[in-house]
């Protein structure tokens, strides 16, 4: 099923942001003699992608994650860092309309996160 978003393209800048971060993020991991698993990850790819200004391009997006991952182990082993804990959901039941016109409206992430939450 299509939503009507166009999808990021290998060659969208969105794509290499993130996987310039997500390898540069497992790097800095492993490096500070952290075992990756995906939750760990997770939490700190988020964190870093947080951490990015507006219209940062790949390479920079890269050299920026070094620190910030930093900054997210900092984080952590000072206890300053809280993983949200997510809010119960609720039985509210989303009409076909509504979710039409919400596919319809969002950006690629939304329509991601939509999909893989829905």
């Amino acid at each position: 099923m299509t939503s009507g978003v166009n999808r990021p393209q290998p060659a969208d800048p969105r794509v290499s942001i993130w996987f310039s971060v997500t390898v540069r993020v497992a790097w800095e991991l492993m490096l500070a003699g952290i075992r990756v698993r995906p939750a760990l990850l997770t939490d700190a790819r988020d964190h870093v992608l947080a951490c990015l200004p507006d219209g940062v391009g790949p390479d920079e997006a890269e050299v920026i994650a070094g620190a910030a991952t930093i900054d997210f182990l900092e984080r952590v082993r000072a206890g300053k860092y809280e993983r949200l804990t997510p809010v119960e959901d609720t039985d509210l039941t989303i009409h076909r309309s509504w979710r039409d016109q919400l596919l319809k409206a969002v950006d690629p992430q939304g329509d991601a996160v939509l999909r893989l939450h829905y």
